[in-house]
This record gives structure tokens, C-alpha cells and sequence, in this order.
């Protein structure tokens, strides 16, 4: 076998493991990258004997070391990781706030969870009677921890 077939069995074996890395997740890709780099520096220890071997699986292990550190140094991971983070929060309510049979406005539809405003405040409750619109007047019926359930007022 050549050193160009066996070069081009690494080459292509390193790539396919670093898409496996970088933007294929699953496992056949760095499957086959891995046993194209085996089979590239098999052959050459086969085909070229044993210091031709070291010397092929050195400049080969070298090469996939420097990519690597390359590819973290230059930011890759920031471009293809999600950046976004939850900001959200667990309704925090004090006890003097709101409690059994405070009223409020809908202003985003429950059903059943949405949003209302309570005494002033904007808080995440749930219906008690399915799903109640934009704008109806609610009356709350418990507070159990950080969940408000709250009803439609009867006009």
C-alpha cells in the first residue's frame, strides 16, 4: 500500500472524527474515522515496518492533538453551543401579598396557566375552570406554595 492511500486513510479518518466532535452527534462517524485511522497506521507498520509505524502514528496522534486544540482555542465551541439561558423565576410570593379572595385582571390567557395581575403585580397562575380570556376579572381561590389558582368573577 502507498503512503498516499495511507496518509489519505488518516486524513479522512480525522475528519470524520471531528465532525463526530463538532457537528454530527451520534456514534457512526467517529466509528469510521477511528477505524480509518487504525487501518492507516496498520498499514503502515505492515507495509513499511515498525519505525515507519511509530513514525506514522506519532505525526498522526500530533495531528489530531494540535486540531483539537485548535479548534477550542478558536472559539468553535461558542459558535456552535447554544448561548441563550433561562432567565425565568418561579412565582415569588410573599404572604401579605396575595391570598384567598384577592381579584385581578387576565393578561395572558390561561389555559389553564397564564398570567395575571394581582393586587398590582404580575403573577403566573393556573384556572381553576379552564380557560379564561384576556381581560376577564378573577378572583383567587388558593395559593398553595408558588402556584395561584385563581377563577373567573361572576358578573
Amino acid at each position: 500500500m502507498s503512503w498516499t492511500i495511507i496518509i489519505t486513510l488518516i486524513a479522512v479518518g480525522i475528519v470524520l472524527v471531528l465532525l463526530e466532535i463538532f457537528l454530527i452527534p451520534g456514534f457512526i462517524s467517529g466509528v469510521l474515522g477511528m477505524i480509518a485511522i487504525i487501518v492507516g497506521v496498520y498499514q503502515a507498520y505492515k507495509t513499511y515496518g515498525a519505525t515507519s509505524g511509530h513514525i506514522t502514528l506519532s505525526i498522526a496522534v500530533a495531528f489530531v492533538v494540535l486540531l483539537m486544540i485548535l479548534l477550542f482555542r478558536s472559539g468553535t465551541w461558542r459558535r456552535v453551543s447554544l448561548g441563550d439561558s433561562i432567565d425565568s423565576r418561579v412565582n415569588v410570593i410573599e404572604e401579605d401579598k396575595v391570598k384567598k379572595g384577592d381579584t385581578g385582571q387576565v393578561i395572558a390567557r390561561l389555559q389553564p396557566a397564564g398570567k395575571a395581575e394581582i393586587n398590582g403585580d404580575i403573577y403566573e397562575v393556573h384556572s381553576m375552570t379552564g380557560i379564561i380570556e384576556v381581560g376577564t376579572e378573577v378572583s383567587v381561590s388558593k395559593v398553595e406554595g408558588y402556584r395561584i389558582f385563581v377563577k373567573p368573577l361572576k358578573s
